[in-house]
């Protein structure tokens, strides 16, 4: 994954539209980012914001839909994310993942609403795994009323103790289960 980043960003200008490598703005600091666009005109455009969970690079969600996202066809303008606790900025700026999840999205919506490629009142927040699930914690005016998060559980420790034997469940719940046997399914909420 260490080489991901860097070959990414050597390999964006070479699409057609070129990706544009950036930088969100996240506290005292900035986060890396990368903007996919149908074409070079800048033109507001349908939105979508996009980020992987805690076990993935930012540079896959271009194989997790923002490729597809700006084909002509859709058109849609693209910005996918790098947020505190993903691989990236763990490993180089030391930035742990923090629960309150709209205090990390809120100012990155800010700043795309600003992009002349985005259009705000068409915005939609895409988060996989993890993110998915932490995507619904947006407050209006960024509620992703119309927003598909995607996470593989809507309660993580469900996932997290699926697996456990039952004489290892951390404490009895009659819903979720605990041990052999139980099973996760995707669901898109």
């Amino acid at each position: 994954m260490a080489r991901w980043a860097p070959s990414t960003r050597q390999a964006a200008e070479l699409f057609t539209p070129a990706i544009q490598p950036g930088r969100h703005p996240y506290e005292d600091t900035t986060l890396p980012c990368y903007l996919y666009r149908p074409d070079d005109a800048a033109l507001p455009r349908p939105t979508v914001v996009m980020s992987n969970g805690f076990d993935g690079a930012t540079e896959e969600m271009r194989f997790f839909g923002a490729a597809a996202a700006v084909e002509r066809e859709r058109g849609y303008t693209v910005l996918v994310l790098a947020a505190p606790g993903h691989p990236g900025t763990r490993h180089h700026q030391q930035l742990m993942f923090r629960p309150d999840w709209e205090n990390v999205v809120t100012p990155v919506l800010d700043f795309t609403e600003t992009l002349p490629e985005a259009d705000p009142e068409r915005m939609a927040v895409f988060g996989a795994g993890t993110d998915g699930y932490l995507a619904q914690r947006l407050a209006p005016p960024h509620s992703t009323a119309g927003s598909p998060p995607w996470s593989r559980s809507t309660e993580s420790s469900t996932s997290a103790t699926s697996a456990l034997p039952p004489s290892r469940c951390p404490a009895p719940r009659p819903s979720a289960g605990c041990g052999p046997g139980t099973t996760l399914s995707w669901t898109p909420r």
